[in-house]
Parts: C-alpha cells; sequence; structure tokens
C-alpha cells in the first residue's frame, strides 16, 4: 500500500495499525514476546481508533514508538507545561469476554503503576479513555531498552552492571512488597531515563492477588494459561506451577546472564516451538559464565538466581540485593586491566555517539529528541556542524537515511504543501514524493512524522506573518 500524504488532519497518520497480525505463539518469537498463552487464544488484528478527546485536548503527538496485538505506544508532549510523555492506548476488543479481559488487566497495569512510586519503576501520570479505548499516560524514558543497549553496545563494565541489576532488584523488591509480582522481567521490559537508571515498565500480565484488591483468579490466570516470556520465565512459571517474588528473580537472573554474556540464557534460536522452550527451561543447565565477563562471585550470584528448585534460590529480591552489595568489583583482576569495555566511555565524542544511536534506535528522531540532542551537543562542546559528521557516522553505521537524503526529502515536501493553502498534495506531487521516499531509503513512519512535523511548520509560519499584518 504506497504512503499518500493527501490528508484533513496529519494526526490520523499517527493511528495506523500495524498491518501485520499477531504470529501464532507456538510458531516464532517466543523468545521474545510476552504470551498470554493457552489453546483457545485468539490473536485479533487491531483496527484504527483515534486517540479519546481528552488525550487530543491534553497532548501533541509526536511519533509512533511501538505497536503490539492490542494498541500501540505514542511518544506526546504536554500542551501545557511541555513534558514528554509515553501514551500506550489499548484498543477495546468488541470480542466479548476475551477482549473485556485483556481490558480489565490493562486497567489494573494502570492501578498498579500509579501506585508504585519508586525510582527504578516507571511512573503513570493518568488514565484517560472513551468508549473505543484507554490510554494509560506515563514517563517517557528516552534511554531505550536494554534489549537495545545489549545489542548495540560493547560490553558493561562490571560495576555498571551490577548498578543496572542493583536498579532492578530494588524496583523489584517495591512491587514484591506490596503482593504485586510481575511476570514479565526481560531486557525489552527494562528501560532508561535521561540519567541512564533503569526503570521496570509493563506490568500488563502483572500478577495481584484478589485479596490485595487484585483481579479475580480467573482473568490473572486463565485455565490452561501460560503467562509471560518463555525464555525468561522460571520452571514453575513454564509449568503451571504456584508463581511467587521467586519466579520474578529467576527472570531477572536470566536477564542479568544476559548482560554480561551478551548470549541469551539457552540458545534457542527463533522459529522453534513452545515445548522445546519448556525442555530447556526445566532441564537444561545454563552454561557457565566465562569469567572474562564476569568475576566468580557475580557468576555464583546469578547462578543462584537461575537454581531450577525455587527453594534454592534467593528467597527476596531484598536477600539478593544485600548480597550484591557484597561482591567487591574494584578489586577483580579483569576489570583493572581493562578486559571489561565501559558502556559510559568517557570521550566525549563517543558519549555524543552513543546518545545518538539511542535516539535512533528506531530509525528516526523525532523534533523533540532532535531539541535534546542538539543541548547535548552543545554541553560536549560541538559545533553543529561537528555533530552532524557524528551522525553521519552513525546513520551510516546502522544503514539507514543519511542527514542529506532526509533533508532532500523535507524540501520536496514542504515545497509542495507551501504551494496548497490546504497543505494538500495533487496526484503528480504525491508519485514524486513516493519516488524521492523509496530512493532516499526513507521509512514510511518517518515519512509520516516529517509531514505532520511540516504541516506544524507551515501553519505556525502563516499564522505569525497574519499576526504581523495586522499588527
Amino acid at each position: 500500500m504506497k504512503f499518500n500524504p493527501i490528508i484533513d488532519s496529519a494526526q490520523k497518520l499517527f493511528r495506523k495499525s500495524s498491518e501485520e497480525a499477531p504470529r501464532s505463539p507456538d510458531t516464532a518469537g517466543m523468545n521474545e514476546s510476552t504470551v498470554i498463552m493457552s489453546e483457545e487464544t485468539v490473536f485479533e488484528k487491531i483496527t484504527e481508533i483515534p486517540l479519546p478527546e481528552a488525550v487530543d485536548r491534553k497532548y501533541l503527538i509526536q511519533r509512533t514508538i511501538g505497536r503490539g496485538a492490542f494498541g500501540t505506544v505514542y511518544l506526546a508532549e504536554d500542551k501545557k507545561i511541555g513534558r514528554f510523555v509515553a501514551i500506550k492506548q489499548l484498543v477495546k476488543s468488541i470480542s466479548k469476554k476475551k477482549g473485556r479481559e485483556t481490558y480489565e488487566r490493562f486497567m489494573q497495569e494502570a492501578r498498579i503503576g500509579a501506585q508504585l512510586n519508586h525510582p527504578n519503576i516507571i511512573n503513570v501520570f493518568a488514565l484517560e479513555e472513551d468508549e473505543k479505548s484507554a490510554c494509560i499516560i506515563m514517563e517517557y524514558l528516552p534511554g531505550g531498552s536494554l534489549a537495545a543497549v545489549i545489542k548495540n553496545s560493547a560490553k558493561f563494565r562490571i560495576s555498571d552492571s551490577i548498578r543496572i541489576f542493583s536498579g532492578i532488584l530494588d524496583g523489584l523488591q517495591a512491587a514484591h512488597e506490596v503482593m504485586i509480582i510481575h511476570r514479565d522481567i526481560k531486557p525489552q521490559n527494562i528501560l532508561f531515563d535521561a540519567k541512564d537508571d533503569p526503570k521496570i515498565t509493563d506490568f500488563g500480565v502483572a500478577l495481584l492477588p484478589a485479596a490485595f484488591g487484585g483481579l479475580p483468579d480467573k482473568i490473572q490466570n486463565p485455565e490452561g494459561a501460560i503467562i509471560g516470556t518463555p525464555l525468561y520465565m522460571s520452571p514453575e512459571q513454564i509449568s503451571h506451577g504456584k508463581v511467587d517474588a521467586r519466579a520474578d528473580l529467576y527472570s531477572a537472573g536470566a536477564v542479568m546472564y544476559e548482560l554480561l554474556n551478551k548470549n541469551k540464557i539457552f540458545n534457542i534460536e527463533r522459529g522453534h516451538n513452545f515445548e522445546e522452550f519448556r525442555q530447556a527451561v526445566l532441564f537444561k543447565k545454563p552454561e557457565p559464565i566465562s569469567e572474562v565477563n564476569a568475576p566468580p562471585d557475580l557468576s555464583r550470584f546469578i547462578m543462584k538466581l537461575l537454581e531450577k528448585d525455587p527453594k534454592k534460590r534467593f528467597q527476596s529480591a531484598r536477600d539478593a540485593l544485600a548480597a550484591l552489595k557484597t561482591i567487591d568489583v574494584k578489586s577483580e583482576e579483569s576489570e583493572a586491566k581493562g578486559q571489561i569495555i565501559s558502556h559510559n566511555i568517557s570521550s566525549p565524542s563517543a558519549m555524543l555517539e552513543d546518545v545518538i544511536r539511542l535516539f535512533l534506535i528506531d530509525g528516526n528522531i523525532s523534533p523533540a529528541e532532535r531539541r535534546e540532542l542538539e543541548r547535548r551537543s552543545e554541553r560536549l562542546g560541538f559545533t553543529k556542524g561537528q555533530s552532524r559528521t557524528i551522525e553521519e557516522k552513525v546513520r551510516a553505521d546502522l544503514n539507514i537515511s543519511s542527514l542529506k537524503e532526509i533533508e532532500e526529502y523535507e524540501h520536496a515536501m514542504e515545497n509542495f504543501l507551501e504551494q496548497n493553502e490546504t497543505l494538500s498534495l495533487d496526484s503528480s506531487q504525491i508519485i514524486r514524493l513516493e519516488t524521492l521516499r523509496e530512493k532516499n531509503r526513507i521509512r514510511e513512519d518517518d515519512a509520516k512524522s516529517i509531514l505532520r512535523y511540516l504541516i506544524d511548520k507551515i501553519k505556525y509560519k502563516r499564522l505569525t506573518e497574519k499576526n504581523k499584518i495586522i499588527l
């Protein structure tokens, strides 16, 4: 389907649901995707739904951050105070029981997030809804996910890894103290704020006992369902056993293992069926962590978290955190010799390069992120030309459109839009823009963001000129 910029409202472009239906949980992506799996599970393709009027009134949508089986996550700016937020939209299903249960879990996620006030847990600010969708308004975390950092960065210094893991354990302890079990701890659900502090996100499948204000057990634990992400599930979780705080500790151990090794706990390729994941989690012992990647004390700590029997693990996040604090990484010979490279490289150019890589995780830098990038660049002492050179290098490394290609496309679109009072395009202009977009390797989502930015820019320019004439 070709991209068509002729629209009455640019905001409609930010509400496209995914064209691809979610895959069945037993065919692919089991090591990455959260599943609520049972024999009766049916995934529905989400429909395009406008955001609630209250959200449109308060927030200016910048771009799409991600999409899932039931909705979309947007980056937005508060129109009054200028704060950036993430808006997670759930499309209310028309499919009766399953849709109602999904909605109830979504509402519980909002309540949990609002009640957990902790520096290592994402903040939830508000909930807005109408008859078609519901939206959680939450903290925007610009540092990207731990999964992206593991994929794109050099090895972490041990002290940095421990700092990250201490934050995860601290956040888990805060949740466990109020009887909340996350049930889906994985690198994708650990995000970083602007200070590079880790925050636990996505309590969508969290367990909160009904006795403590949670949903009925039949909704939180559907009969025959396996809840979580298979490769990070504890043995008891993947085998329908009773799940408590120790299941989260196992999952956290699997995350720590991956952070240090840059390999997943079990080497199972995408496309394998669920039974292979289950057999590995239940019976396969993880390969030992190399001493090059972790000192013996830290390796033993992680392997204790990964014990198959929950009784042999740490019994609480507090106990695990106390044990982690006793590991003296400063005396470790491997770190002293610099065998493990720090993610926080001290060179200003390398620091700016890391920031640009994080902003380009999804292949696009929004206007809001562009302003932040310019501020950071200035603080590090770079001119605009030097910053541009570094960004072009990163873009080339990531094999995405260059700034020159993007600017060429922006310039062409702006010229076309300014030729028409209604900011619409004729068919020949659409064809020329589409040809240029494909030639310059610009993604459709990025083209939509550029369109919306240019429409706002031209509207503001025209309004300013009109006011000058009046004055």
